[in-house]
């Protein structure tokens, strides 16, 4: 059975395996969180944040995988002018996944599209955002051995208006300066 976490896809959060949805299946995934930290910006200052995504994924072929992550956040702050700052934001993901057995190997590629958006409804066209990864998976024991690599071509920037998208963590934009 597989494993079907982030973009109701197979694989991890951060990592994806190089596997499809079987032709006509359906997935619906959620992830959520909430966490805290104190003292990030100056000894008084506190930092809530809540996570949501909420996802959809179409086994098109056996080759072929499509889908529609709606992931968002919600950050307060507390302890720094201006106390009690807090804001949504939305960041839609689509993504197409093809995979394929090679010998013992599963090799594929995945090609996503971020439309992020800095208050959350809204989208930023000058900020959308695409990234490239190769593949590969091999099974290992009770688990899957899965490697990838790639590149994004990230608009979220000062010119995009928005921040950068962290590299630390895929699925989730930066905080956004103000």
């Amino acid at each position: 059975s597989q494993a079907i976490v982030y973009g109701a896809m197979p694989g991890g959060v951060h990592a994806p395996t190089a596997e499809t949805l079987p032709a006509g299946a359906m997935q619906v995934s959620t992830l959520s969180g909430i966490g805290r930290r104190t003292g990030l910006l100056g000894a008084d200052h506190k930092f809530n944040r809540a996570i949501g995504d909420l996802a959809f994924a179409y086994g098109a072929t056996d080759m072929i995988s499509v889908g529609l992550s709606l992931d968002g956040r919600y950050d307060r702050h507390w302890g720094l002018p201006p106390s009690g700052d807090d804001g949504y934001v939305g960041d839609p993901h689509l993504i197409v996944r093809i995979a394929t057995p090679v010998g013992n190997l599963r090799v594929g590629g995945q090609l996503g599209v971020w439309i992020p958006g800095k208050d959350a409804p809204s989208v930023a066209g000058s900020a959308i955002s695409v990234d490239a990864r190769g593949l590969v998976s091999l099974p290992a024991g009770p688990g899957v051995l899965s490697l990838s690599g790639g590149f994004r071509l990230d608009n979220t920037g000062p010119e995009g208006g928005l921040a950068p998208l962290a590299p630390q963590d895929p699925h989730q934009p930066a905080p956004l300066r103000s």
